[in-house]
Formats: C-alpha cells, sequence, structure tokens
C-alpha cells in the first residue's frame, strides 16, 4: 500500500527507502534493500538489481548505501560506477600503484558497483572484479551490483557470469502510471490539495517519467497550491511547463563544470586548478574543450578559469580529445547531460504558478 510522505517544506535531497513506490515486480527487491538496512543476514552475495531506465535501481542502491553509512559509521563502504572501478583499474596498471588499488576495493566491508553493463568486453577489468569479489566473499562482506540489462544481454567473463549468478538476482520494472497517479492522489490529499489526473500525467510526462525529478517538482507544486487554496489544473501544469521552457537559464560554465564533476567523481575544485591530480587529468581536458567547444570562450577565458594555461597547452588538449575514443565519448555524453539539464523541470514554481 503506498504511503503519502508526512508533510513537509522541503524534500531531502537524498532518496531515502520510504520514498520508494513499489511496484508489485519491485516487491522483493524492497525487501531485501530493507533487509540489508535493517541489518538482517542476507544469504546471497551479490545483490544483482536490474532493469531498464527510471525503474528505481539507482533509488534503491543510494537509499542502502546512505543508511549504511548512517547505521554502521565505522565500516568501509565504497559507492562507485563500473566505469569508475575501470577507470581507476586502468591507472592503477599504467602507474604502477595495483597494491593499492587492490588493497581499496578489497578491504572494505559493503562494495557496490552500479551499471555493470559497462563492463561489457573489458576483459581484464572483469578479471579484476573476480579477484576482488573472491577477496570479499571470502570475508562475507556484501557485493550489491546494478545493471540497465539482464545477465544474458551482458558479455561477462564466464568466472564473472557464474560467480554473479550465484547471487540473487532482482529484476526491477519502471514505476506504472497507475501507481504514479495513486501517489499524486495521496500526497496531495494530505496537503488538502485536489488534482486533475490529466494534470499529474502531463507532470510525470514532462518530467521524463523519473520519479525524482517528478517527486521534487510535484511537491513544489502541491505546497504552492496548498498555500493559495487552489487545485492543480491540467492548464496550471501546462503553462507552468511551457513558462518554465521559455525562462531556463542557458547553459554557464558553472553548470558545466558541476556536470563534469558529478560525471568524473572528482572534486568540482580540482577542475579550475593548472596542476593537480592526475586522476582529475581528463576531466580538467574535457572542461576546457567544452568551454571552448560548447560555450564559445576565447582563449583567455579559458586561461582566466583555467589557471593561466599557455595557448600551446590548450591546442594540446583539443589534440588529445580529437585523438581518443573514450575522451569523445565522454564530453558527448556531458553534452548529453548538458542537454538534459535544459529539460529538467523546474523545481521551484512559485514564480510560476503565482
Amino acid at each position: 500500500m503506498l504511503k503519502a510522505p508526512p508533510k513537509q517544506n522541503k524534500t531531502d535531497k537524498e532518496p531515502s527507502l520510504r520514498e520508494f513506490l513499489i511496484e508489485p515486480e519491485n516487491q522483493l527487491a524492497y525487501n531485501i534493500a530493507s533487509g540489508l538496512i535493517e541489518g538482517k543476514e542476507v544469504q546471497y552475495n551479490p545483490l544483482v538489481f536490474y532493469g531498464p531506465e527510471n525503474s528505481g535501481k539507482t533509488h534503491l542502491l543510494h537509499s542502502v548505501h546512505k543508511e549504511i553509512q548512517k547505521k554502521y559509521p565505522d565500516s568501509e563502504v565504497m559507492y562507485l560506477t563500473a566505469k569508475k572501478f575501470h577507470e581507476n583499474f586502468s591507472r592503477a596498471c599504467h602507474h604502477k600503484e595495483y597494491s593499492i588499488f587492490r588493497n581499496t576495493y578489497r578491504e572494505c566491508q559493503y562494495l557496490f558497483i552500479e551499471d555493470m553493463e559497462y563492463l561489457t568486453n573489458k576483459i581484464k577489468t572483469q578479471q579484476e572484479l573476480i579477484f576482488t569479489m573472491n577477496a570479499l566473499q571470502a570475508k562475507s562482506c556484501q557485493i550489491i551490483f546494478s545493471s540497465s540489462l539482464p545477465l544474458r544481454l551482458l558479455s561477462l567473463e564466464a568466472g564473472l557470469l557464474s560467480r554473479i549468478s550465484n547471487g540473487l538476482l532482482l529484476p526491477m520494472q519502471p514505476l506504472s502510471k497507475k501507481t504514479v497517479l495513486e501517489y499524486c492522489r495521496k500526497t496531495a490529499s494530505v496537503y488538502g490539495v485536489n488534482g486533475d489526473s490529466e494534470a499529474f500525467e502531463s507532470l510525470w510526462e514532462h518530467c521524463g517519467k523519473s520519479f525524482g525529478n517528478f517527486q521534487k517538482t510535484f511537491l513544489h507544486i502541491v505546497i504552492i497550491m496548498s498555500q493559495k487554496k487552489q487545485s492543480i489544473s491540467l492548464p496550471l501544469v501546462q503553462s507552468s511547463i511551457k513558462m518554465y521552457m521559455e525562462q531556463r537559464n542557458p547553459c554557464t560554465i558553472e553548470k558545466l563544470l558541476e556536470c563534469i564533476a558529478e560525471y568524473y567523481q572528482v572534486p568540482l575544485e580540482t577542475l579550475k586548478e593548472k596542476n593537480g591530480k592526475q586522476s582529475s587529468a581528463n576531466a580538467k581536458s574535457v572542461a576546457i574543450f567544452l568551454a571552448k567547444d560548447l560555450l564559445g570562450m576565447d582563449v583567455k577565458q579559458i586561461q582566466e578559469i583555467f589557471g593561466k594555461r599557455s595557448e600551446s597547452s590548450i591546442r594540446y588538449i583539443f589534440q588529445k580529445i580529437a585523438s581518443e575514443p573514450s575522451l569523445q565519448s565522454d564530453q558527448q555524453k556531458i553534452r548529453q547531460r548538458m542537454d538534459l539539464l535544459k529539460q529538467e523541470p523546474n523545481t521551484n514554481f512559485k514564480e510560476l504558478t503565482a
């Protein structure tokens, strides 16, 4: 049974398990996640949450990760994407720092790895993950994976596939329209607000059927309409969306750097340093490239932001991006993320609904 969230003026920035909407197909995944948080013994290792986009995998993993850190502050908990695991392993091999890498990932009590599909055809990284799993399982440490594809569609080494298959596979499905509408009605009623199902559907579609984006926007609208003692109608939602799309902010260097820092999982401040850790070198290169190519900055502007680099070093970065397929792929993905930022629903509807 769905439960509406408690009445509040501000939503949590991080997802929590109590906000997770449970489809019948996702009940087992939810129960297992709850058990991990409650400290119940889990008989399966690893746990693999898999399903298409917007099925709630990241929500569950983030919730479990956050609660475990709170409940067991002394435990070593690692959370990263498969892409980051691969990059860290490749970097460790290149710089002959394998022992540091090994100790980092084999000494934790919990290992979360998202987007396992990224490891497709990356044989050496898959083999390293086998060794990591062996070490962790020998100490009864919990491993949690997520994937947008079922195992049979991943090109994994037989040894890795076998070890993962010995765990518990937890299929997940996206939220249905029925579940979302029920959530809307229950939540709106908590605030004493009536709403039109067509309005809820329109907002759900606008948010790309991403519950995280939808929930933030929906709660803002509900709170404002509660204060104004008005109903949520389809014309209201449509006009608010239209106004937002017309007034949305253009891409800025701040947004670009935030996006790149999140993508590469590096501290934001390192992107502006002329010299810094090798781990952030690719992130800085992509930042400089997109500052010029996406935002149209000239050399002087780039030098002011990125630590007075020489023109020759900036030219070298452009050559580097052009010659390395992995960096080309990264900058394209970041472009896509920036495009999505333009389309994200406005989470401050106060002006739009005034």
